[in-house]
């Protein structure tokens, strides 16, 4: 991939790119690190701000091992059934989006690793399904996976926004994106640094603890996030038609 990242890049993004010259080496395939690619990102338009890229190799490797022990390569772990699977798969797709792990095509790198997880269950073909049958990113499945993400993506900015001591109901109604959590932050006298540093810290408890869990069905179930995508999932195309 590296050298064709002007494909994968709509305009919008390919702009953000080109505005840091540190990145013009490439960024396909590179993991956000400390030492390979030092950058922080936002997610979902500024909807959230994303983990702190010195962690992020940390969280990508407990997921990958987490995934790894329920979709192992010579064998068969009983908790992922036809039934569980979407659940199982969804909740990777959460995670794997909250971390952000590359600066840009997350999700679709994340729909690429769920068949990937699938390959190792060949028990279970018949439950495969495509959220981007047609080959393009416009189809009523992912539109209606957009929806659900945003709505959990929100309604996570607004936990940890709680948890940094903003309670008024006004002030949260107020609170659509990062930007929005950090002027009333910083108007109650913190630094902007010190917002960034408590809410990564916030997000990074969330992700750890979550990855954790991520083999406890009831806890999934529990997630309206997880039975909303998962749902969706189950009800997407059988079948894949590239569209040129």
């Amino acid at each position: 991939m590296r050298g064709n990242e002007h494909y994968l890049l709509y305009d919008s993004q390919a702009k953000s790119y080109l505005s840091h010259p540190e990145l013009n080496d490439g960024i396909a395939g590179i993991v956000r690190s400390q030492d390979l690619l030092p950058v922080e990102i936002t997610i979902a338009g500024e909807m959230l701000y994303g983990v702190d890229f010195a962690k992020t190799p940390h969280l990508l490797g407990k997921l990958v091992e987490k995934m790894d022990e329920l979709f192992p390569r010579n064998s068969i772990d009983p908790k992922v059934n036809g039934n569980t699977i979407y659940d199982y798969l969804s909740a990777f797709q959460w995670i794997f989006i909250l971390i952000h792990p590359f600066y840009e095509a997350n999700a679709r790198t994340s729909e690429d690793a769920m068949h990937i997880f699938w390959r190792n269950r060949p028990d279970l073909k018949d439950t495969v399904r495509y959220l981007s049958y047609n080959g393009l990113r416009q189809n009523p499945s992912l539109d209606n996976w957009q929806a659900v993400m945003t709505q959990a993506e929100h309604e996570l900015l607004i936990t940890i926004a709680r948890e940094l001591g903003l309670k008024s109901q006004l002030e949260l109604n107020l609170i659509k994106r990062y930007p929005d959590l950090l002027k009333f932050l910083v108007k109650r006298g913190m630094q902007p640094a010190d917002v960034q540093i408590q809410y990564q810290q916030q997000l990074f408890s969330y992700l750890e603890d979550f990855i954790g869990r991520l083999d406890d069905i009831d806890f999934l179930r529990n997630q309206p996030v997880i039975t909303a995508v998962a749902e969706n999932l189950r009800h997407s195309s059988l079948e894949y038609h590239f569209s040129s």
